[in-house]
């Protein structure tokens, strides 16, 4: 299997194969599944509902939503323990992973959500153990971000010619005239582009 770029406590993982497809692969249950994902996001709530399908025991009178919630939320504190050295923060830990996994949270506060829109990134893949790294970007928003970055870099070193430039200038005048000044209507003559990064007008 090629090596995972995102892992869970349960030995759920995320990773590429070789045509650069993402597969979410799951041994909940003792028969290990593999399904072709989107997004991270997706991969981490199908590897959620396939912990639960194995584990029907796990908070049976929660609603499946909830469920899984609880199922992603015990990942992330059982992932803060595998890291943590304090012996207090352990305990603490430790505490609420029991809860979790006796009662579990009813239900979806705000930082519940915005803990859940993080996925947590492999420690050899972003910032060492217990996934302090970023959130990991799907394959959309990696190319969506390129392209941003493409875009800027093509706009800081614009170049316009000096007749385009003076063309789009009058029209600007015809649209919108100069103010006065002395009762004297302002008069631009020419414009020339100076320099780039930034494209710099004079």
């Amino acid at each position: 299997m090629p090596k995972a770029y995102m892992t869970f406590p349960d030995g759920g993982r995320i990773y590429r194969d070789a045509a650069g497809r993402l597969i979410a692969y799951s041994p909940a249950g003792g028969a290990p599944a593999r399904k072709r994902v989107k997004t991270e996001a997706d991969g981490e709530r199908w590897l959620a509902r396939a912990y639960l399908d194995a584990n029907p025991g796990f908070l049976p009178d929660l609603p499946p939503a909830v469920r899984e919630m609880n199922v992603r939320l015990k990942w992330r504190r059982e992932a803060r323990l595998e890291s943590e050295t304090d012996p207090a923060k352990r305990r603490a830990l430790a505490e609420e992973i029991s809860f979790i996994r006796l009662k579990g949270r009813t239900e979806e506060t705000p930082e519940i959500a915005a803990e859940l829109d993080f996925l947590r990134p492999d420690p050899a893949t972003a910032g060492g153990p217990g996934g302090g790294g970023p959130r990991v970007l799907s394959r959309s928003e990696l190319r969506d971000a390129f392209a941003a970055i493409d875009l800027l870099r093509e706009n800081q070193n614009m170049r316009v010619q000096t007749g385009v430039l003076n063309e789009i200038i009058n029209e600007a005048g015809m649209i919108q005239q100069p103010p006065q000044d002395k009762g004297k209507m302002l008069r631009i003559f020419y414009a020339v582009q100076a320099g780039v990064k930034p494209p710099t007008f004079v």
